[in-house]
């Protein structure tokens, strides 16, 4: 008895090729899935955010159903120079430090900007004469100064600021001006508060809103800080005339410091946004106003983000060792840049046409949490800036009392009865060297000295690289 055939040859091949069809068919709809809904994520996104800068929550302002963020109104003087000036002193302004070189869309200046140049800026003040006054007058109101703590990080509130980035950044430049006035002058310790009112601006920048601070709000407060820091670098020689004043101005240094919420807090607040983000779409669309407040659905965005479960999982991956990282002092915590990376990588390394949701969320979620690591690096050179200015006010005060440069930081330690501040790539010694003038410098990103990372601060002017 013959034993059945159940497909014969050409059976067999017509099967193959109907299966071929259908693998062809179901790769061609989930691909047509995946692209429509890319496609649609790409134009729903602009009218969530203004997705030109990472994801942070000064960009999702349109999320805010009309709420304001208006505290920031009361620090700024209301001085107001034309917007041809403004422009000219925002690019005029000159470091050697890459902080917002490397954080923003701008080219600096070559070099420091020379005193003839920076007087003719400064006839464009108004009322030139009494603006160091002016200015001092302001930073002495009790509600220009911050003294609280920020938000708690429990939750996120989406509003928009009435006061922008720019009015800020223009406020601390001229502020910087007014330092710099203030110390030729001969009012060193004046010039030192306006120099310390700008890392206050910055503080509260930070702190004086109604969410805490997040990776975006860190960054920008870095470029306001890495302008007091060279306001203070500049000008050191001028600033303190006596120990006395010297052991006051570091203190309030240092109580400013601590006053900003570690690095590693504001990344674990950040790790909250893109859920709270997740949240307020899904409400937006559930409530029916969706359409009115972004001007079309935004179904897609809302679709991307829908599994709950597995965004917490990826955020995990993303965000907790390197929060974990950041407690711990730079040079140690930089060992977890590379894995970091790899894991980064792994999670976003292609878009997959056959899952197109998970493929729309890595969308997302890459613009939140893209090059995580720099906003560290930012942070900690920031540090390192204020820490330098510290140590070049210690040594020229040092030279003030005693007609000579120290000639080791053990002698200068000695001298000032205190620690000094400390190179926080390695929480090391600054790099300190005496030929004839002294040379002061932090050892940069790459943890050698003499490298062209370095930091230097005394002689001030040669730009780091990186």
């Amino acid at each position: 008895m013959n034993r059945p055939v159940f497909f014969s040859s050409r059976s067999g091949a017509v099967l193959r090729v109907i299966i071929t069809l259908i693998v062809l068919a179901v790769g061609y709809f989930a691909t047509q899935r995946s692209v429509n809904l890319l496609s649609q994520l790409s134009d729903e996104l602009p009218a969530v955010f203004d997705t030109s800068e990472a994801l942070s929550l000064d960009n999702m302002h349109k999320l805010s159903d009309g709420l304001t963020d208006d505290a920031l109104k009361k620090y700024l003087t209301g001085i107001q120079l034309p917007a041809s000036e403004k422009e000219t002193w925002r690019k005029s302004f000159f470091s050697p430090y890459l902080i917002r070189e490397n954080s923003f869309d701008f080219t600096p200046p070559p070099a420091p900007i020379d005193a003839e140049a920076f007087q003719l800026m400064c006839s464009k003040i108004p009322d030139l004469a009494n603006f160091p006054d002016q200015l001092l007058s302001h930073l002495a109101a009790p509600e220009t100064t911050f003294s609280g703590k920020p938000p708690l990080p429990s939750t996120v509130v989406f509003a928009s600021a009435t006061t922008s980035f720019n009015d800020v950044l223009d406020e601390a430049i001229l502020w910087y001006a007014g330092g710099r006035l203030l110390a030729a002058q001969g009012r060193g310790q004046d010039a030192f508060r306006a120099f310390c009112g700008i890392i206050n601006l910055a503080l509260a920048l930070e702190n004086d809103r109604l969410s805490h601070p997040d990776k975006g709000r860190r960054l920008k407060s870095c470029v306001i800080r890495e302008i007091a820091a060279v306001g203070l670098i500049e000008n050191a020689a001028a600033l303190c005339a006596t120990k006395a004043e010297l052991i006051s101005a570091l203190a309030e240094l240092d109580r400013l410091d601590r006053s900003f919420v570690k690095v590693s807090k504001v990344l674990a607040f950040d790790k909250t946004l893109p859920l709270a983000f997740a949240r307020k779409i899904a409400d937006d669309i559930a409530s029916g106003t969706a359409l009115k407040k972004y001007g079309r659905e935004v179904t897609s965005v809302s679709s991307a983000l829908a599994d709950k479960k597995t965004l917490n999982e990826e955020l995990d991956q993303i965000y907790d060792e390197l929060v974990h990282a950041f407690e711990s002092p730079y040079h140690v915590a930089q060992r977890e840049y590379n894995p970091w990376q790899k894991r980064h990588d792994s999670l976003f390394k292609g878009y997959s046409f056959f899952f197109a949701e998970k493929s729309a969320r890595h969308m997302i979620l890459e613009g939140f949490t893209d090059i995580l690591p720099f906003y560290t690096l930012v942070d900690v050179k920031t540090r390192i800036l204020l820490n330098g200015a510290a140590m070049a006010m210690i040594i020229n005060v040092y030279h003030a009392e005693n007609s000579v440069w120290p000639k080791d930081l053990p002698e200068l330690e000695k001298w000032l009865g205190q620690p000094l501040p400390a190179d926080l790539i390695r929480n090391q010694p600054f790099v300190y060297k005496l030929d004839n003038q002294p040379y002061l410098a932090s050892i940069g990103r790459d943890g050698k000295a003499n490298s062209a990372d370095d930091l230097i601060f005394m002689p001030f002017g040669k730009k780091a690289e990186e």
